[in-house]
């Protein structure tokens, strides 16, 4: 089966910023039944490729003059050949932990707001309905913000 995709992540601030820096994991892995025909990242500045530790690329974008916005939009064409219910392929990953990703850092701390929005939708027993409860409570959120006038 072939994919094609286009994909676009638009940010817009309310001020300038004037310094920018996102880590971008938008290209597909390279598997045994997976194919990557054409992929192409189009971006605001210049992209610094990168593979991490389970074997995924990556690009850093950095964006040091002023801006107001900022979009990525991703193309491209995958070819997959998967029979029915069979798990990808982990080649090329590394024995990383993905505790790794759980360790909270100054630029990943929560800010109250967002651990009491959280507290408020998200029941105490951790169960996969409360989890999902709370993405739907964000999701309602956003589609509210996106309605609203600006």
């Amino acid at each position: 089966m072939r994919l094609d995709i286009r994909h676009e992540t638009a940010y817009r601030y309310t001020a300038p910023a004037h310094y920018s820096i996102q880590q971008l994991r938008l290209t597909p892995r390279a598997e045994p039944r997976q194919r990557v025909l054409a992929w192409r990242i189009d971006a605001p500045g210049k992209l610094q490729r990168f593979v991490d530790a389970y074997g995924n690329v990556a690009h850093t974008l950095v964006l040091t003059a002023p801006h107001d916005s900022i979009r990525v939009v991703v193309t491209g064409s995958v070819e997959i050949e998967a029979p029915p219910g069979a798990a990808p392929a982990d080649a090329g990953a590394q024995d990383l932990s993905p505790l790794v990703f759980a360790v909270a850092t100054p630029l990943t701390e929560a800010e109250g707001a967002v651990r009491d929005f959280a507290a408020r939708h998200l029941g105490k027993t951790g169960r996969a309905e409360d989890f999902l409860a709370l993405a739907e409570s964000i999701c309602a959120r956003w589609r509210t913000r996106a309605a609203s006038p600006k």
